[in-house]
């Protein structure tokens, strides 16, 4: 079983200003209890909810990079929810879990949307590996955004 210590030394190369911020749906405590380790132990931050309607209200008052959810919650399933993200202009990429995460469970995430699928029991290392890599990817799309159009100029 991994310790803190090997938790933050699996850090994908995410420094101090790639801080991440994620929104957590889901009832199973053990799995809460899991993530809020894991995001501890890196230093990130984690908000929680048990229902979609809950998680959303959460979500317009704080904007995350990452939203986690379970595949079936108390009010609706992932698929809900990745419908309520996906007008926003900078949507959070959607990890979902489940305890029956299989290929088509990913296939279908990745078809309709989603980001990537997280089986249950989580590993520590693909649960950072994971996060680590929606987190590089939400980053360089803000970085993307914001930067200024290239000017071409005659004879360049």
């Amino acid at each position: 079983m991994s310790t803190g210590t090997d938790r933050k030394l699996a850090l994908h190369s995410l420094g101090p200003e790639e801080a991440v911020t994620a929104l957590v749906i889901g009832s199973h405590d053990d799995a809460l209890a899991f993530l809020r380790g894991v995001f501890g132990d890196a230093g990130w931050t984690l908000y929680e909810s048990r229902t979609v309607t809950d998680a959303l209200i959460l979500f317009k008052r704080r904007p995350v990079d990452i939203v986690i959810t379970e595949r079936d919650l108390a009010d609706g399933c992932w698929r809900g929810l990745l419908d309520a993200l996906r007008p926003l202009a900078a949507a959070p990429p959607l990890i979902v879990t489940s305890r029956l995460a299989d290929e088509y469970l990913w296939a279908e995430v990745l078809n309709e949307g989603g980001y990537d699928v997280l089986a249950q029991p989580f590993d520590a290392e693909e649960v950072i590996r994971v996060i680590s890599a929606a987190t590089r990817r939400t980053h360089n799309a803000s970085a993307q955004a914001n930067r200024p159009p290239l000017l071409l100029t005659a004879g360049a």
